[in-house]
């Protein structure tokens, strides 16, 4: 009662808010000024750091009771879901070859996605809800947020009726989250029927990229191979380099379970040198990591340690929690081969905890690498032995654990 008529909205106002805001938000979406603003700083009410405004939780949920009953709050929040929808969609055009700069954008505001998110899906506001989800799906699978990014994807493709060019990316987005080979596919195939119906290029190639990716978790890697060399020169076409640089890696892969080990090689080679060219550090990253394997199984070590840690720095840098996962693995086959097989087990322990942390089952090839270090140090360790490191990594952080990796960590 102490607060000016204009301290007392905008503290009200402010409870739109989860997780604090910019300046910017506060002025978009509460009408803030500076001025009111410090006198509500100098009051103990909000608090100021690394240029955000916040709001100690208590006195929060108590602006928040004064906000639903100042006859504003359905105003304030949609003001605050609009403009958190277009953050987030802005920022998800910054999320392909080198995604610091998007997610450095959505990294502070994510509380504030989730807090509209909820709002809008108890409104029933489903196709801003399929707006907003679409545009953080990226961020989600980089962040390793995967069981919300499945669980919101789900309500966005209830969003958008059939044969719409935003149901295609709904479904496209939705199938790279489900755990299903089948129920993948045919999320896929009906983004391709969509798109060719459309007479949509662009979401076409989009689409046949997602098929070609479930044919292959189905193991049909022939039929996958042939779409994802047209994915390959249909995003070519569409001058979309960081989607041809990425199918081209879908591409190579497919040639490796299918014998061509060559082909692999050369098109990994390939995406590696154009991936530095172009700026694309996730396409740098696992072509570093598919060479430094390559590496490892011609006894080249020191050629293998090289590219291993030049991939995992990326990832690091990026945040990329299912890679770090594949990285630790690496180490763990690394160090193996090196003869330091406890060091090698405790690196397979963080790797399956990070997995298991962040919900992602790998796919075929990283299971498969995983399973081949750990059928190695079976042998080399005994039960005791291997249940003991491995007990002992998942309890280290993924940066201790990759420390280990230095010649002479024990």
């Amino acid at each position: 009662e102490l607060l000016t008529g204009a301290e007392q909205r905008l503290f009200a106002r402010l409870a739109a808010f989860r997780g604090g805001c910019t300046l910017e938000a506060a002025e978009a979406v509460a009408d803030a000024d500076l001025d009111t603003l410090q006198s509500l700083i100098d009051k103990s009410l909000l608090r100021v750091r690394d240029e955000r405004f916040w709001m100690l939780e208590t006195i929060r949920e108590y602006a928040a009771e004064r906000l639903d009953a100042s006859g504003e709050a359905d105003e304030l929040r949609r003001r605050h879901a609009d403009y958190f929808v277009a953050v987030a969609e802005e920022a998800a055009g910054n999320l392909g070859g080198d995604p610091t700069i998007g997610l450095h954008r959505i990294d502070p505001e994510h509380d504030n996605m989730r807090a509209a998110l909820d709002r809008l899906e108890r409104l029933g506001h489903g196709e801003t809800v399929a707006r907003l989800a679409l545009a953080l799906s990226e961020y989600w699978a980089l962040r390793g947020h995967l069981a919300e990014g499945e669980r919101r994807l789900a309500t966005a493709i209830g969003a958008y009726p059939d044969g719409t060019g935003l149901r295609v990316r709904a479904l496209i987005a939705y199938a790279q989250t489900v755990d299903d080979p089948e129920q993948e596919r045919r999320l896929a195939e009906e983004a391709v029927a969509i798109s060719e119906g459309l007479g949509d290029e662009r979401g076409r190639a989009h689409a046949r990229y997602a098929l070609a990716n479930a044919l292959a978790t189905g193991r049909r890697w022939a039929e996958a191979r042939d779409l994802m060399e047209e994915s390959v020169h249909a995003f070519e076409r569409l001058n979309e380099p960081f989607e041809m640089v990425r199918a081209r890696r879908g591409l190579a892969w497919m040639h490796k379970e299918l014998g061509d080990v060559a082909t692999y090689r050369r098109l990994t080679e390939e995406n590696l040198a154009q991936a530095r060219q172009l700026g694309i550090r996730r396409i740098e990253a696992r072509s570093l990591g598919a060479l430094g394997m390559v590496a490892l199984e011609e006894g080249r070590l020191k050629d293998a340690r090289e590219m291993l840690l030049g991939s995992y720095r990326i990832d690091h840098a990026l945040g990329n929690q299912i890679f770090i996962s594949v990285d630790l693995a690496r180490f763990g086959a690394l160090s193996a081969a090196e003869g330091r097989d406890a060091i090698a087990a405790r690196l397979l322990g963080r790797s399956l905890a990070l997995r298991e942390e962040i919900g992602w089952k790998p796919e075929s090839w990283a299971a498969e690498e995983f399973d081949t270090t750990m059928a190695t140090l079976r042998e080399l360790l005994t039960a005791t032995e291997l249940e003991a490191a491995l007990r002992i990594g998942a309890a280290m952080s993924s940066e201790d654990a990759v420390a280990m990796i230095e010649p002479g960590a024990s």
